[in-house]
């Protein structure tokens, strides 16, 4: 992976990327890919102009005269005719004609193929439409692709192009063949690596980043390779080398491209830096204000950050411009939300699930989130399955599950979602904490140790790690470990203490324990600045009255120590060192063993 980010920085061949974009939009506008056709022309409109200039004139750059999509035969006139009925939307008839000539050409057959496998996914959809609230996928639905599949095997594969095992590849993954799909995309991308739709679909099925950075062979240290990087990577939470290499590319000589922009700001988003992805997302709005793909994702980072101002202003736009999108949608739903109005932004989210029955899991959570704040806690379980149905690898679905069993207090319910979100996503503080309040409550403090410790270790996103771990050993009768660990707090986010509610509790801990182990001039320290607080300078006054007392009996006491004078002594069954080394130390992920946490692990360190 780090080989892979730290490529040369030498600039791309300005006149072969363009030469690459104009196949790829040629061939998919030939063959109706829309998808492709549209990335490319994207990509390309947002070149340099100097590359386009380079471009033209140069033989890879000569157009075709005539495709064969117009070409004009006996045969071809019913390839014409489809190809028009195909772009109608009227698929028994597109195939229909197309069926007359896919012996005729190769483009043909794939355009036969491509039409049934649009109108079985067309008719999916409408199924999918009309049972929205179904728990589980009818049978039925995969009939055609089933039989689909079973003509395409009988072709000779070996006369396949990149479009045929594409094809191919789509088929095996809608039928749930993962291992069969990759195979067709990898053979699809080795017969042609210019064709991005089959790195964007093998994308999606790697297992692991090593496998992502193996596959990079199939085009080394090329343009289409870093896009394939930029789309897996976060897959597997990857997000800073995800960015690192959509950086790269820009300063390669893809420049500033909306595609890029947005990718980076999901990453971002993903991060928990809602700052930087707001960023990152209206720079790409400013660029393109009436491209609606992924701001449904700008609208959740407006949302956390509670900006109502420009997420009013972006709802109401793209409602005036794209009413119908799943995307706008989901915008005006978060409007909705953030207004305290919770029935019309359930509303929302439900037509944006008959409008894109198949878009992300995201949105079943959000309905999902939507009932918890009416406290309807069934429909709310109900949203949350769905959304693990539709992704199981989605985190968001398991932890809504999750919270949704620890209010009702059913702990070892709780306990099994949570565990089940923080596999999906193990370097995520938020899964950790939640596992440890739910390991407090079932009195196993061992586990919740582990886990609010792994947490700050990881990187503790919301900054309650060391404040929930200070206060479990205070439960605990811990008062050494709970010093050290309100001290580590303290001295981490000394920054934010003045406005930190939890600052006034945490300083008037370490005050109250120094006093009691006779470090005066630490119990001092702290009390004073208690004193910057309403709410705990009562206690503190007593505590400086206290120690100036004491004092004048004990003169001789006033030095740290750490031995209890004139009191009992803590001794803690472990000791916590807070040496930067040490907590620096592996954060590698042990989901399994944090899971079901070992005996015998006394050796608990940052």
């Amino acid at each position: 992976m780090e080989a892979s980010l730290k490529q040369a920085e030498a600039p791309f061949v300005g006149k072969q990327v363009v030469s690459d974009l104009h196949w790829l939009i040629r061939e998919c506008d030939d063959r109706l890919i829309v998808d492709g056709t549209k990335w490319a022309s994207e990509i390309l409109c947002y070149l340099p102009a100097k590359w386009i200039e380079e471009a033209q004139g140069c033989k890879m750059f000569e157009a075709r005269s005539e495709s064969v999509s117009t070409r004009l035969s006996t045969v071809n006139r019913f390839a014409i005719l489809g190809r028009n009925l195909l772009v109608a939307k009227e698929f028994h008839r597109a195939e229909f004609y197309y069926d007359k000539a896919r012996h005729m050409d190769s483009q043909y057959m794939f355009m036969y193929y491509w039409t049934r496998y649009l109108k079985a996914i067309n008719e999916d959809l409408e199924n999918e439409i009309e049972s929205i609230e179904r728990k589980a996928a009818d049978l039925d639905d995969e009939e055609q692709l089933h039989l689909l599949y079973q003509q395409m095997r009988k072709e000779d594969a070996t006369q396949f192009d990149c479009f045929m095992h594409y094809l191919k590849g789509l088929l095996q993954r809608s039928l749930h063949l993962r291992d069969a799909a990759k195979e067709s995309f990898v053979a699809s991308i080795q017969k042609d690596n210019r064709f991005w739709p089959s790195w964007n679909e093998y994308a999606t099925l790697v297992e692991d980043a090593d496998e992502v950075v193996a596959s990079i062979s199939m085009a080394p240290d090329t343009w289409m390779s870093g896009m394939f990087e930029i789309v897996a990577f976060p897959r597997f939470h990857l997000y800073p080398s995800a960015v690192a290499k959509g950086d790269q590319l820009a300063t390669r000589g893809l420049g500033t491209q909306p595609a890029l922009l947005i990718a980076n700001a999901k990453c971002y988003n993903q991060m928990y830096e809602h700052d930087l992805a707001i960023d990152r997302f209206q720079q790409a709005h400013e660029l393109d204000p009436f491209r609606v793909e992924e701001m449904n994702l700008f609208s959740d980072s407006l949302y956390i950050r509670m900006d109502r101002v420009r997420l009013a202003s972006l709802a109401h736009s793209f409602f005036r411009t794209h009413k119908y999108s799943w995307e706008t949608c989901c915008i005006v739903a978060n409007y909705y939300s953030i207004r305290g109005e919770h029935e019309q932004s359930i509303r929302f989210l439900h037509r944006a699930l008959r409008i894109n029955p198949h878009s992300s899991a995201s949105t079943w959570t959000l309905i999902g989130h939507e009932f918890m704040e009416l406290k309807n806690n069934s429909a709310a379980c109900m949203a949350y399955r769905k959304a693990i149905e539709k992704d199981p690898s989605d985190h968001r679905g398991w932890y809504g599950l999750g919270q949704l069993y620890d209010i009702l207090k059913q702990h070892n319910y709780a306990l099994y979602y949570y565990q089940k979100a923080h596999k999906c996503k193990p370097q995520d503080s938020r899964m950790l904490v939640a596992l440890a309040e739910v390991y407090q409550r079932l009195t196993r403090n061992v586990d919740a140790e582990k886990c609010l410790i792994k947490a700050y270790k990881v990187g503790d996103v919301e900054g309650t790690a060391l404040l929930h771990l200070a206060k479990h050993y205070e439960t605990l009768q811990m008062k050494e470990n709970a010093a050290c660990v309100y001290t580590k707090y303290i001295e981490e986010y000394k920054a934010n203490t003045s406005c930190d509610i939890n600052a006034p509790a945490s300083l008037l801990f370490l005050a109250r324990y120094h006093a009691e182990v006779c470090d005066y001039e630490l119990a001092s320290d702290y009390a004073q600045r208690c004193l910057e607080f309403e709410q705990v300078r009562h206690e503190a006054g007593s505590i400086l009255r206290s120690i100036q007392q004491k004092q004048k009996l004990r003169p001789s006491t006033n030095r740290r120590s750490s031995t209890v004078r004139g009191g009992p002594v803590v001794t803690p069954s472990r000791r916590l060192d807070l040496t930067e080394h040490t907590i620096a130390e592996s954060t590698d992920n042990h989901s399994e063993e944090l899971m079901a946490v070992s005996d015998g692990e006394d050796d608990v360190s940052f």
